[in-house]
């Protein structure tokens, strides 16, 4: 939990404060989120008409796509953390005024603080999806770096969002939302400094399958072939077994965050994010719950599978090529070696 706090807060005042700016601190979302124990909602006439619904439909990251201050070439920056640097100097502001209109644009509607304390659900689970989206390029390739926000968002389900098995009270609603600003505006920032592309949905579901297993033979490739499951359920056994005994931890950390958000969210129906008209993002009719065990499957296949791919005994570590490093993308095409652990690794 320290860890994944660390890597998605990361509020250090002189590397993040364009991003989250004093006026996250002291601007309560609207209807105003009084600290008066007295709610408005007693004050309402009977009859009321009760909150509209309001689901995800992803604008948010189309308008960060389209815009033209964040734009690549309007950046600048040679590796990507030069273009992170160049987004909080010459965009900060920028991302920080579509942050906070995104979270305008959900409390529309509300009337109340317990209006108010029934949005955090949906824009919880759109932030979400979003990590999980942005972890792949060109959309079938996880990038080290960007897993962390898929291992990082997993801890918004319990200090954004109340529940009666946690074993300590809720933040104020006010300091939750401002936390899921901040997270928003971080994660985004990473995004448009790898080159802010756009998010091919319907690509990435024609190329990943939610019924396949691990290659049978054992030992064998992660590019061995695979057998489609017929029966009900799916491969999330056989997946976490192997994230347990791969022996990178960061696999299990992402498979772990996978199968929470898929145990949440994994029964959405195709079509349930497709509404918002012309403003949402395109491609978003076809997503569903199988986003999660795609991410995971795809994400030992292009890792390793650690039982068939013979790298989960002791003493054996993966070695990835140059260019799978932290802060690196992964090449289209990679070949994941093994080498026996030595004294100095």
């Amino acid at each position: 939990m320290a860890s994944n706090l660390a890597s998605g807060a990361k509020l250090q005042k002189s590397e993040q404060t364009e991003l989250v700016p004093p006026s996250f601190f002291i601007k309560l979302p609207r209807p105003g989120l009084s600290t008066v124990l007295t709610s408005a909602l007693s004050a309402l006439p009977i009859g009321t008409p009760a909150l509209e619904e309001k689901r995800p439909t992803f604008a948010f990251l189309r308008r960060i796509h389209e815009h033209q201050k964040l734009a690549p070439s309007a950046l600048g920056g040679s590796s990507m953390d030069d273009r992170y640097t160049a987004v909080l100097a010459n965009a900060g502001d920028t991302l920080v005024a579509l942050v906070s209109g995104w979270a305008d644009q959900w409390m529309e509607g509300t009337r109340s603080d317990a209006d108010v304390e029934k949005r955090p659900e949906g824009m919880v689970e759109e932030v979400a999806w979003q990590c999980h989206l942005l972890s792949f390029e060109p959309y079938i390739v996880l990038i080290p770096s960007s897993a962390h926000l898929v291992t990082s968002a997993i801890f918004l389900l319990t200090l954004v969002l109340p529940s009666e098995d946690l074993l300590y009270p809720p933040a104020p609603l006010a300091r939750r939302l401002t936390l899921l600003k901040a997270y928003l505006a971080m994660c985004v920032g990473w995004y448009i400094s790898r080159g802010n592309d756009p998010v091919p949905i319907k690509e990435f579901y024609s190329s990943t399958h939610d019924r396949l297993t691990a290659p049978p033979a054992k030992p064998a490739p992660p590019s061995a072939s695979r057998k489609p499951l017929s029966a009900p359920g799916g491969p999330w056994e056989r997946t976490i077994a192997n994230a347990i005994a791969h022996p990178d931890e960061h696999i299990a950390k992402a498979v772990r965050s996978f199968a929470a958000f898929s145990t949440r969210w994994g029964g959405r129906p195709v079509g349930y994010f497709s509404g918002g008209g012309e403003d949402g993002l395109e491609g978003r009719e076809v997503l569903d719950g199988t986003l999660f065990v795609r991410a995971a499957s795809l994400t030992l296949d292009r890792l390793g599978w650690a039982h068939e791919s013979g790298i989960s005994a002791a003493g054996i570590a993966v070695v990835f090529p140059r260019r799978v490093m932290m802060g690196c993308l992964i090449a289209p095409e990679v070949e994941v070696e093994t080498r026996r652990r030595s004294e100095e690794v």
